[in-house]
């Protein structure tokens, strides 16, 4: 599946945040929520990238990324323009591809 970050998600983005990030942004536009999971986080760091949806627990209440997560890593273009654009660098669009 192939997922266009746009300048409309760079724009309303937040910097350096695992939840509403332009690959976070992107991701929960275009990419199916599994059934059962809540909460996308996203992680793009030295050790690498991914992506992961947080389980719901009885009584509303949800995981944080401490528990089980539905994970999937996230190319290596994806990492490096979300390292950027959280340094502050200008990015412009992109487009990368997620297996289902």
């Amino acid at each position: 599946m192939k997922i266009r970050v746009t300048q409309e998600h760079m724009d309303k983005s937040v910097r350096r945040s695992g939840t509403d990030c332009m690959l976070a942004t992107a991701l929960k536009e275009q990419y199916p929520i599994p059934e059962g999971f809540y909460g996308l986080t996203v992680c793009a760091n030295e050790l690498g990238g991914y992506f992961g949806y947080s389980t719901v627990l009885s009584m509303g209440t949800f995981t944080s990324a401490t528990f089980p997560m539905a994970i999937k890593s996230l190319p290596k273009i994806a990492i490096d323009r979300a390292r950027e654009f959280d340094a502050g660098n200008p990015v412009e669009p992109f487009e990368f591809e997620l297996p289902l």
